[in-house]
């Protein structure tokens, strides 16, 4: 029992370390009176939404600093492996560079249905809970007048509330 208990623990903070690759392409749009691109709808793989998630950037520019909204979505069918869900992903990045960026980044993502158990009696428990994501650094290629936008990121996941109490 001891042996589970650290391997238990060890596998959470393992999990908090581990960096995800988020490679992302995407068309941005440029507004007239820009001088960046500040609306993009993109898809990305092992990202903020865990599985892959559609998203909407919308980029913020003050007189000294560059910032980004990201609002996504995931849907993820019922198979024979998994129960249907989805997950929620919000996340506030700060940009540094002209056309070359550093991105910084914070969010949550709330997850229904991701991770599944199932109980003595054999009914099958949803986990409902909600991540805390770090983007230490990532790297963002988005052109000024608007066209593909591409970027590189590592994230730090943590499960920080589990809804579920029946989900251990």
């Amino acid at each position: 029992i001891f042996y589970f208990y650290i391997m238990k623990s060890a596998i959470k903070y393992i999990l908090l370390i581990l960096t995800c690759l988020s490679l992302t392409n995407a068309y941005s749009l440029a507004l007239p009176d820009s001088s960046i691109a500040k609306n993009t709808i993109f898809v990305e793989g092992l990202g903020n939404g865990i599985l892959g998630s559609l998203y909407y950037d919308r980029i913020f520019i003050t007189n000294r600093h560059i910032f980004s909204l990201r609002l996504g979505f995931l849907y993820f069918p019922e198979n024979k492996n998994y129960v249907s869900g989805y997950s929620i992903p919000i996340e506030l990045n700060f940009l540094k560079g002209k056309k070359y960026y550093l991105e910084f980044g914070l969010g949550l993502t709330y997850s229904f249905g991701l991770y599944t158990q199932t109980d003595y009696y054999g009914n099958k428990e949803l986990s409902k809970a909600i991540y805390i994501l770090a983007k230490p650094i990532g790297y963002r290629l988005q052109k000024p007048a608007g066209g593909l936008f591409a970027r590189v990121s590592g994230l730090l996941l943590y499960r920080a509330i589990e809804l579920n109490k029946n989900y251990v």
